[in-house]
């Protein structure tokens, strides 16, 4: 049995002993005393971890993108090093627009140095935030690259899996983060992942899955101290008093007891009620506000026009133009006369708006400290007209583009990927300006991870890609994370073989690693957990974490991540 479940046994053993009102209320199955339950220890918890030194590691959020979207524009970087070899270029990694007279002519690998890293062509523009314009440089600041590993294996939710739960008998990452925690909810996931989630923790807590299929996750997971209406409302205000009472009766158990942070939770006693009902009280004006407000940046980043490089060109279609297909029930053809970049123009933002207004809030909040995340699978809202199509349409369109070709693929997912990081951008502004009991802020005390199934394998022609799995990649972003960015992982120069030539992040060795050959997704996630400063890191064994965090950024033991010659 774990520390923290013996503690709550023995809590709850005491607790018994001493009051008569648990047998009334602690067990009598309504929400808000389960709820009660599970903060009171959370307080005590917190209060012995103070006192014993065991404190926690950082928060941690993950976003997953399942079906695999092409990455090439974003955070799939190829070569990163000025003394990297020239890549072998193949369309499909594409990450700007030749144009030429306002026409779009053809597409390109384009980079800019920063801090002395060459980035993708699309850090060079802006994003809307709640601030106004935001430069992507700012992002890059915060921002850790990890490539090259791979699984040698096919699946879409195995490959989630075997990243985000990579040891046997470990916790997985986001259970790794709520093994330490001293919140309300150890850790949440909204929308439910079904069989792309494995959540594991060895110090034997729960994910929160959140079941709703609205857009309001942040009532169901506070459902309990909502405000009732209607006839129900004496009744359930008066079970969820008698919660509170029960509540306050237990941590003044614990204060009199001689148990480890008995004195502290003592003198932080008269704020206690305040953090049982943190932030609940002000649910619905801060939800509306905080949905809005996502949805109107990462739309507004998403539909952007006049985007140097990206939207600031027509790429109108012949209607026999090959370059043009996309997977539409098959491959399609977009009509003669369409601009491909308005498919763009009605693009939504699916439930990442909500997922982002929920992470920033049970973290404001401190309710909680592992998030699971948004699970998006497809591009939302596109416009298109297709070769035989009497009109447009506007239709969803899935992340797993086999038969999309190299211009659509970069349009697509460069409008995708602009919505992500304003998302990001406007959570880490809101974060910074919550300051922390340790002298920094809650962005530097979060780490928000990106995962996708995997990336793609580039097709030579530039018509389309494949599945990705020894191609992998995740990107990283959080205030410990100072003068970036990083990029850690090596991939080879050449492809896989004849139908998928030319550079496109294929895994390859790193010099002196504990994983011999490709390096497997252990090795990000041992990466991700030292990023996480928890006390101890389960995955370092088998694979050492490829960075560690000094105050002015970050130290790389195997180096920077190189494109190889081979």
């Amino acid at each position: 049995m774990s520390k923290k479940n013996k503690l709550a046994n023995m809590t709850r053993r005491n607790f018994l002993k001493t009051s008569s009102q648990v047998s009334a209320f602690a067990f009598s199955g309504l929400p808000i005393h389960s709820l009660m339950d599970l903060v009171t220890k959370n307080l005590i918890q917190q209060a012995r971890a103070e006192s014993t030194g065991q404190t926690g590691g950082r928060n941690y959020v993950n976003l997953l993108l399942f079906g695999a979207p092409a990455r090439y524009a974003f955070d799939h970087w190829q070569k990163t090093n000025v003394s990297d070899p020239d890549m072998i270029y193949n369309p499909m990694v594409s990450t700007a627009f030749k144009s030429s007279q306002g026409k779009v002519t053809d597409t390109e690998y384009r980079s800019f140095l920063h801090n002395n890293t060459l980035v993708p062509h699309f850090f060079a523009n802006s994003v809307q935030t709640s601030a106004g314009q935001v430069a992507l440089t700012n992002l890059l600041e915060n921002m850790l690259v990890i490539r090259g590993y791979g699984t040698g294996v096919d699946g879409h939710p195995l490959n989630v899996i075997r990243q985000l739960s990579p040891l046997g008998g470990a916790s997985s990452i986001s259970g790794l983060a709520a093994d330490y925690s001293s919140k309300y909810f150890q850790a949440i996931q909204w929308p439910d992942r079904g069989d792309t989630s494995l959540f594991n923790s060895t110090a034997g807590y729960g994910v929160n899955k959140i079941f709703t299929s609205d857009q309001r996750p942040l009532n169901s997971l506070l459902e309990s101290f909502i405000k009732p209406t209607g006839s129900a409302t004496s009744k359930l205000t008066d079970n969820n008093s008698s919660a509170f009472d029960l509540a306050k009766a237990r941590l003044k158990n614990y204060i009199g007891s001689n148990s480890a942070g008995s004195k502290i939770l003592a003198s932080n006693y008269s704020n206690a009620e305040k953090l049982m009902k943190a932030g609940v009280n002000n649910i619905d004006g801060y939800w509306a506000e905080a949905v809005s407000r996502y949805r109107n940046l990462i739309e507004s980043s998403m539909r952007a026009r006049n985007i140097s490089g990206l939207s600031d060109a027509t790429l109108i279609s012949t209607g026999e133009n090959s370059g043009l297909k996309f997977e539409s029930a098959g491959p399609r053809v977009l009509a003669a006369g369409f601009n491909a970049i308005d498919m763009t123009s009605t693009m939504s933002a699916g439930n990442l708006a909500a997922s982002f207004a929920l992470t920033e809030y049970v973290l404001k909040e401190k309710l909680c400290t592992s998030v699971e995340i948004c699970e998006l699978d497809r591009f939302y809202s596109l416009t298109y007209q297709a070769v035989g199509d009497v009109a447009s349409s506007i239709m969803d369109f899935s992340y797993d583009i086999h038969e999309n070709a190299s211009k659509i693929t970069l349009l697509k997912t460069a409008a995708l990927f602009r919505g992500v990081a304003a998302a990001i951008l406007e959570l880490s502004t809101q974060l910074k300006a919550v300051a922390t009991t340790n002298g920094s802020d809650l962005w530097s005390d979060t780490v928000f991870q990106i995962t996708s199934d995997f990336n793609r394998s580039a097709r030579t022609d530039g018509l389309g890609s494949d599945h990705g799995f020894n191609q992998m990649v995740t990107s990283v972003y959080s205030g410990a994370i100072k003068n970036g960015p990083y990029v850690v992982g090596n991939i080879k120069k050449t492809g896989l073989d004849a139908n998928f030539a030319g550079t496109q992040g294929v895994s390859s060795s790193i010099n002196g690693y504990t994983q011999n050959g490709m390096p497997n997704p252990l090795m990000a996630a041992s990466t991700v957990a030292e990023l996480l400063a928890v006390p101890h890191n389960p995955y370092a064994n088998s694979a050492a974490p490829l960075i560690k965090v000094s105050s002015s950024g970050l130290i790389l033991p195997f180096g920077k991540g190189v494109l190889k010659d081979e």
